[in-house]
């Protein structure tokens, strides 16, 4: 019969392992990502497709990307903040380039990728991408 201790440590156990594979699939694809690192974050049928043409780019198999959309269709959430964030990830020494009409609209973007990486969620999934030490926190 299994005690309390041991049906606890059994369950600990799960969490662990089921915590592992979230952080793996996380690696793999950039929905699962956004999903773990911007809890609030929503997906309709649109942005599935979105998202996917983003993980297709991220992981190389789409060479060159403009994207163009209306506004408020999550061009900013989805190109400038997750994006630059999830390709830092796979690889930290990517070469990033955020651009605006304004510079404190980029400057704004900057702000949130660097808040996306220093989070517990982020650290767990791609634990070997560190961000500088600064004055600013960030």
């Amino acid at each position: 019969m299994a005690t309390k201790r041991d049906k606890r440590e059994l369950l600990i156990s799960a969490v662990k392992k089921a915590r592992q594979l979230v952080n793996m699939r996380s690696k793999d694809d950039i929905i699962p990502f956004a999903f773990r690192v911007l809890p609030r974050f929503t997906l309709t049928d649109y942005h599935k497709v979105y998202y996917t043409i983003l993980n297709m780019f991220a992981h190389g198999r789409i060479k060159k990307l403009i994207v163009s959309m209306p506004p408020q269709h999550g061009k900013s959430q989805g190109s400038s903040r997750i994006l630059p964030a999830y390709i830092l990830g796979l690889n930290p020494d990517a070469k990033i380039a955020i651009s605006s009409y304004g510079a404190t609209i980029a400057e704004s973007f900057s702000r949130d990728i660097q808040r996306i990486m220093v989070q517990p969620e982020y650290q767990e999934i791609f634990p070997s991408t560190k961000l500088p030490h600064s004055d600013t926190g960030y």
